[in-house]
């Protein structure tokens, strides 16, 4: 039996606010993590930056990206899909306006033309939750659920 659709609850539960999520892009040959902010949505990522932050300019030349938190990890594809102003953006804008409430209206400007928004598309991931492990196939949209004991010590 397939759980993928529960299972993407439980991804939006854990995910759908704001994350600060170690990403990596390739620059050449070469990965390059920083960390972000990010929002996670029925399968994507959205992140907000400028046009001109190398992270952009890494995805222009290779949009294959990792995401991790935690023992979580994530990995896709990436575009930017441009300025948060744009007719085609302005759902997303307003839900990425709830979620970075603390930073959005300090870091985000929307009167600067090099404002974008990035949109990973999820192509696998692994969630570690309630004694769970859960092996995302987004591609093929199926889960794998086994038994999990997460013994790790986080430190604050």
């Amino acid at each position: 039996m397939n759980h993928f659709d529960e299972a993407l609850k439980l991804m939006n539960l854990s995910f759908g606010k704001d994350i600060q999520y170690a990403f990596a892009t390739i620059d050449e040959d070469k990965p390059v993590v920083r960390i972000i902010d990010g929002y996670f949505l029925d399968g994507y990522i959205y992140i907000t930056t400028s046009r001109l932050a190398n992270k952009v300019k890494h995805i222009e030349n290779n949009s294959n990206v990792s995401l991790t938190y935690k023992l979580n990890r994530i990995t896709g594809t990436c575009i930017n899909i441009g300025h948060p102003l744009l007719h085609n953006n302005l759902e997303i804008k307003e839900k990425l306006k709830k979620v970075f409430y603390l930073f959005y209206d300090r870091h985000v400007d929307e009167n600067d033309l090099n404002t974008c928004i990035l949109k990973i598309k999820v192509s696998s991931a692994i969630l570690f939750l309630e004694n769970k492990k859960y092996q995302f196939n987004f591609d093929e949209q199926t889960v794998n659920i086994s038994d999990f004991i997460d013994d790790m010590i986080y430190l604050q």
